[in-house]
């Protein structure tokens, strides 16, 4: 009997009626304003997606919290978000407490033992955002890199990419030897994530 390891859904609804247990890529439409109840509550409850490796969240198009989803992906490797806005949703990428409580002010040397969500995450990228417009971004930027590296899950990609205007344009976030930078590149060419299935 074949085994589903990849799919791409657009009805979170209907991917909480599955019970998929060896599902490692998925792509899913996340517009509902009630997403992350959804998952939280029901998908992650029926479908056993602790094996995910890549998850492609299309059409995160509010400033929502993306801790109750994380959670549940100790084996996530890649994630791609669409349509991103807000700083929000960036908490969820920082070292937090027993009580969820980010780690954006505390350090490790405070005595406070902090986790990371997804310690396996390596890319992460965000399509269809400019972080140049949105310069509130670029602290909590820095701390995701910088904070993810002191505690062991440095990422290797961090990546914004903007498809609207043509040419595109695209933006690496890195930090290395304790720096942080981001470089601009237009792409004559860019073209956003697709799920291949």
């Amino acid at each position: 009997m074949p085994v589903c390891t990849r799919i791409d859904v657009d009805n979170p609804y209907l991917l909480a009626t599955f019970k998929l247990p060896q599902i490692h890529e998925l792509a899913i439409d996340c517009s509902d304003p009630k997403f992350s109840m959804i998952w939280e509550k029901r998908i992650a409850v029926n479908a056993n997606l602790s094996g995910l490796t890549l998850l492609h969240m299309k059409e995160w198009s509010f400033d929502g919290d993306l801790t109750p989803i994380l959670q549940s992906l100790p084996l996530l490797e890649r994630l791609i978000i669409r349509s991103w806005r807000g700083v929000v949703s960036f908490r969820a990428f920082l070292p937090m407490d027993a009580h969820g409580t980010s780690g954006l002010k505390q350090t490790s040397g405070d005595g406070q033992t902090l986790a990371l969500l997804c310690p396996r995450l390596h890319t992460l990228e965000v399509e269809g955002q400019d972080p140049s417009v949105e310069p509130e971004l670029i602290p909590t930027l820095k701390e995701i890199v910088t904070l993810r590296a002191e505690y062991g899950s440095p990422l290797k990609h961090f990546t914004f990419s903007e498809f609207w205007l043509k040419p595109g344009t695209r933006y690496e976030v890195n930090g290395m030897n304790g720096s942080f930078t981001m470089e601009k590149l237009v792409l004559p060419e860019a073209e956003a994530f697709k799920l291949d299935i």
